[in-house]
Protein backbone atom coordinates (compact mmCIF):
# COMPACT_ATOMS: atom_id res chain seq x y z
CA UNK A 1 0.00 0.00 0.00
CA UNK A 2 1.13 3.53 -0.70
CA UNK A 3 -0.21 6.93 0.25
CA UNK A 4 0.23 9.85 -2.15
CA UNK A 5 -0.17 13.47 -1.15
CA UNK A 6 -0.52 16.08 -3.89
CA UNK A 7 -2.53 19.26 -4.50
CA UNK A 8 -5.69 17.21 -5.02
CA UNK A 9 -5.37 15.67 -1.55
CA UNK A 10 -4.45 12.26 -0.18
CA UNK A 11 -4.81 9.10 -2.24
CA UNK A 12 -4.07 5.49 -1.27
CA UNK A 13 -3.12 2.77 -3.73
CA UNK A 14 -2.93 -0.97 -3.11
CA UNK A 15 -1.39 -3.76 -5.17
CA UNK A 16 -1.04 -7.42 -4.25
CA UNK A 17 -0.47 -10.85 -5.72
CA UNK A 18 -4.21 -10.90 -6.53
CA UNK A 19 -3.52 -8.20 -9.14
CA UNK A 20 -1.14 -10.56 -10.96
CA UNK A 21 2.39 -11.86 -10.65
CA UNK A 22 3.64 -8.49 -11.91
CA UNK A 23 2.02 -6.53 -9.06
CA UNK A 24 5.34 -4.89 -8.15
CA UNK A 25 5.71 -3.60 -11.73
CA UNK A 26 2.07 -2.40 -11.63
CA UNK A 27 2.81 -0.57 -8.37
CA UNK A 28 5.97 1.04 -9.80
CA UNK A 29 4.03 2.14 -12.91
CA UNK A 30 1.38 3.74 -10.69
CA UNK A 31 4.06 5.44 -8.57
CA UNK A 32 5.52 7.03 -11.71
CA UNK A 33 2.04 8.15 -12.79
CA UNK A 34 1.51 9.76 -9.38
CA UNK A 35 5.03 11.27 -9.49
CA UNK A 36 4.11 12.93 -12.80
CA UNK A 37 1.21 14.65 -11.03
CA UNK A 38 3.38 15.69 -8.07
CA UNK A 39 5.95 17.10 -10.49
CA UNK A 40 3.22 19.01 -12.38
CA UNK A 41 1.82 20.36 -9.10
CA UNK A 42 5.23 21.78 -8.24
CA UNK A 43 5.80 23.73 -11.46
CA UNK A 44 6.42 27.46 -11.04
CA UNK A 45 3.16 29.37 -11.53
CA UNK A 46 3.23 33.00 -12.65
CA UNK A 47 1.01 35.77 -11.29
CA UNK A 48 -1.23 35.16 -14.33
CA UNK A 49 -1.71 31.58 -13.08
CA UNK A 50 0.18 29.97 -15.95
CA UNK A 51 3.20 27.69 -15.81
CA UNK A 52 6.41 29.63 -16.36
CA UNK A 53 8.23 27.52 -18.97
CA UNK A 54 11.45 29.51 -18.42
CA UNK A 55 11.80 28.04 -14.92
CA UNK A 56 11.73 24.28 -15.39
CA UNK A 57 10.98 22.15 -12.38
CA UNK A 58 12.29 18.64 -12.36
CA UNK A 59 13.48 16.88 -9.26
CA UNK A 60 13.33 13.40 -7.84
CA UNK A 61 9.90 12.80 -6.36
CA UNK A 62 10.44 11.22 -2.94
CA UNK A 63 8.90 7.83 -2.14
CA UNK A 64 9.21 7.56 1.63
CA UNK A 65 9.12 4.15 3.29
CA UNK A 66 9.11 3.10 6.92
CA UNK A 67 11.95 0.77 7.89
CA UNK A 68 12.17 -0.20 4.22
CA UNK A 69 15.93 0.03 3.66
CA UNK A 70 16.62 -3.64 4.32
CA UNK A 71 13.84 -6.14 3.74
CA UNK A 72 11.25 -4.26 1.67
CA UNK A 73 13.61 -2.71 -0.87
CA UNK A 74 15.33 -6.05 -1.44
CA UNK A 75 12.03 -7.48 -2.72
CA UNK A 76 11.51 -4.77 -5.33
CA UNK A 77 15.01 -3.70 -6.38
CA UNK A 78 15.26 -6.32 -9.14
CA UNK A 79 12.10 -4.85 -10.71
CA UNK A 80 13.67 -1.37 -10.90
CA UNK A 81 15.88 -2.29 -13.86
CA UNK A 82 13.82 -2.89 -17.01
CA UNK A 83 13.03 -1.44 -20.43
CA UNK A 84 11.05 1.48 -18.96
CA UNK A 85 13.20 2.50 -16.00
CA UNK A 86 16.65 2.10 -14.53
CA UNK A 87 18.42 2.72 -11.23
CA UNK A 88 20.39 5.93 -11.75
CA UNK A 89 21.78 6.22 -8.21
CA UNK A 90 22.14 3.83 -5.28
CA UNK A 91 23.46 4.90 -1.90
CA UNK A 92 24.06 2.23 0.68
CA UNK A 93 25.54 -1.22 0.98
CA UNK A 94 24.44 -4.50 -0.59
CA UNK A 95 22.23 -5.15 2.46
CA UNK A 96 20.98 -1.62 3.28
CA UNK A 97 19.63 0.79 0.66
CA UNK A 98 19.72 4.27 2.16
CA UNK A 99 18.55 5.86 -1.11
CA UNK A 100 17.63 4.50 -4.54
CA UNK A 101 16.86 6.85 -7.43
CA UNK A 102 14.98 5.28 -10.33
CA UNK A 103 14.79 7.08 -13.68
CA UNK A 104 11.83 6.51 -16.02
CA UNK A 105 13.38 6.48 -19.49
CA UNK A 106 10.30 7.56 -21.47
CA UNK A 107 8.95 10.18 -19.05
CA UNK A 108 12.36 11.57 -18.08
CA UNK A 109 11.14 11.51 -14.49
CA UNK A 110 12.93 10.30 -11.36
CA UNK A 111 11.61 8.92 -8.10
CA UNK A 112 13.76 8.65 -4.99
CA UNK A 113 13.13 5.77 -2.57
CA UNK A 114 14.21 6.66 0.96
CA UNK A 115 13.63 5.09 4.36
CA UNK A 116 12.35 7.69 6.82
CA UNK A 117 14.27 5.97 9.64
CA UNK A 118 17.51 6.96 7.87
CA UNK A 119 16.70 10.56 8.84
CA UNK A 120 14.80 10.14 12.13
CA UNK A 121 15.31 8.69 15.57
CA UNK A 122 14.15 5.06 15.85
CA UNK A 123 10.40 4.82 16.39
CA UNK A 124 7.55 2.36 16.12
CA UNK A 125 5.34 2.28 13.03
CA UNK A 126 2.36 3.34 15.14
CA UNK A 127 4.19 6.52 16.23
CA UNK A 128 5.29 7.30 12.66
CA UNK A 129 1.70 6.88 11.43
CA UNK A 130 0.51 9.24 14.16
CA UNK A 131 3.22 11.85 13.50
CA UNK A 132 3.28 11.74 9.69
CA UNK A 133 0.10 9.96 8.62
CA UNK A 134 -3.48 10.93 8.02
CA UNK A 135 -4.67 10.00 11.50
CA UNK A 136 -5.77 6.49 10.54
CA UNK A 137 -4.87 4.14 13.38
CA UNK A 138 -4.23 0.74 11.86
CA UNK A 139 -2.76 -2.28 13.55
CA UNK A 140 0.36 -3.88 12.17
CA UNK A 141 0.10 -7.64 12.07
CA UNK A 142 2.77 -10.26 12.42
CA UNK A 143 4.57 -11.21 9.24
CA UNK A 144 6.77 -14.27 8.66
CA UNK A 145 9.75 -12.42 7.18
CA UNK A 146 12.01 -15.47 7.17
CA UNK A 147 9.46 -17.62 5.30
CA UNK A 148 10.40 -16.16 1.93
CA UNK A 149 13.10 -14.34 0.00
CA UNK A 150 13.58 -12.73 -3.41
CA UNK A 151 13.68 -16.14 -5.10
CA UNK A 152 10.37 -17.48 -3.75
CA UNK A 153 8.32 -14.33 -3.02
CA UNK A 154 5.70 -14.91 -5.75
CA UNK A 155 5.31 -18.57 -4.81
CA UNK A 156 4.86 -17.84 -1.11
CA UNK A 157 2.50 -14.88 -1.62
CA UNK A 158 0.30 -16.87 -4.01
CA UNK A 159 -0.38 -19.64 -1.47
CA UNK A 160 -4.02 -19.88 -0.47
CA UNK A 161 -3.41 -21.58 2.88
CA UNK A 162 -2.28 -19.60 5.93
CA UNK A 163 1.29 -19.58 7.14
CA UNK A 164 2.20 -22.24 9.70
CA UNK A 165 3.24 -21.39 13.24
CA UNK A 166 6.82 -22.42 12.37
CA UNK A 167 6.90 -19.81 9.58
CA UNK A 168 6.81 -17.11 12.27
CA UNK A 169 9.84 -18.42 14.16
CA UNK A 170 12.91 -16.24 13.84
CA UNK A 171 16.38 -17.68 13.60
CA UNK A 172 17.79 -14.13 13.64
CA UNK A 173 16.11 -13.17 16.91
CA UNK A 174 16.12 -16.75 18.21
CA UNK A 175 12.41 -16.51 19.03
CA UNK A 176 9.42 -18.79 18.53
CA UNK A 177 5.82 -17.71 18.32
CA UNK A 178 3.42 -19.26 20.81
Amino acid sequence: ASTIRNKQGIKKIFFSQQDGDDFIVQWLNQLFKEAEQVNADNQYITEACTIDQTIPYSMEVPIVGFNSSRFDISLIISQMQCKDWTISNYIGSPTIAKQVIVHHKKLNLKVKFVDMLTYLQPMELRQAAKDFGDGYDDKKGLFPYEAFNTDNVNEVLSKSEPFTMEDFNSSLKKTKIS
